[in-house]
């Protein structure tokens, strides 16, 4: 689609970014259109978790030890400091669909919102802010959670004041820094627990070998073993902000 876009483009301009937009909302890593997608809403989740979960490691990955080079990935992506941030955002989105969260990068693929949105099955909204490059060790800065407040705002104006939701901060500290005031009800993904979410989610795609993608039963107790059903997600990944 991204080639009959490039050949499109030399007879009618207009029409080729039509087919551009189409190919990148199936796909991000192909060409961006010159004009800024519409937003489109994170919808309801209708199917169980663990059937998401299998629904997106068999559609990327045919094969149980591509599935753990996927996962081993991923979790090298998600390191404080060493890693662009961006890699670091795209490993969120693809870890949040991996386990079978609703997940998106707002900011990345419609330049608004936050840098990762997530929603739990049945549950809440995960507004995430990703700061996997700072370096102060002052605590979280005050244009830091200033960016989290703004998304917040965003969500809530796109999603209404009814619908529930989690504020996180991925930062290597867990406590306010100089001049920042902390966010309500915030939560922190900070080292020692991305290090967890990292070597849990690993576990987890190495656990689920073929017969266990077999049985969405087997697939839900896998999660639940290593804390990555929304019931246990925050609690097991998360702190209150200091």
């Amino acid at each position: 689609m991204s080639r009959l876009a490039q050949l499109t483009h030399f007879h009618d301009r207009a029409e080729a970014q039509k087919i551009t937009k189409a190919a990148y909302a199936l796909n991000r890593s192909v060409t961006r259109p010159l004009e800024a997608l519409s937003y489109e809403r994170l919808s309801t989740v209708n199917e169980a978790q663990a059937v998401s979960a299998i629904r997106y490691l068999r559609t990327r990955r045919l094969e149980h030890q591509d599935r753990i080079f996927f996962a081993t990935d991923v979790k090298e992506d998600l390191a404080f400091k060493r890693v662009p941030y961006k890699r670091f955002e795209e490993a969120v989105r693809q870890l949040g669909l991996a386990i079978g969260m609703l997940s998106q990068r707002p900011e990345e693929d419609y330049q608004e919102g936050p840098d990762n949105l997530w929603r739990l099955p049945g549950r809440e909204f995960l507004v995430i802010e990703c700061k996997n490059e700072a370096g102060s060790e002052e605590g979280i800065k005050k244009r830091d959670l200033g960016q989290l407040g703004q998304s917040i705002e965003w969500f809530k104006d796109r999603y209404g004041d009814t619908e529930p939701f989690i504020p996180i901060i991925i930062h290597p500290l867990s406590y306010v820094g100089p001049q920042a005031t902390a966010i309500p009800d915030c939560r922190v993904i900070d080292g020692h627990r991305l290090r967890l979410l990292r070597d849990s989610f690993l576990d987890f795609v190495k656990a689920a070998n073929e017969e266990v993608l077999g049985d969405p039963a087997a697939v839900h107790q896998q999660l639940a073993t290593h804390n990555l059903t929304a019931d246990r997600f925050i609690d097991a990944f998360t702190v209150p902000l200091a």
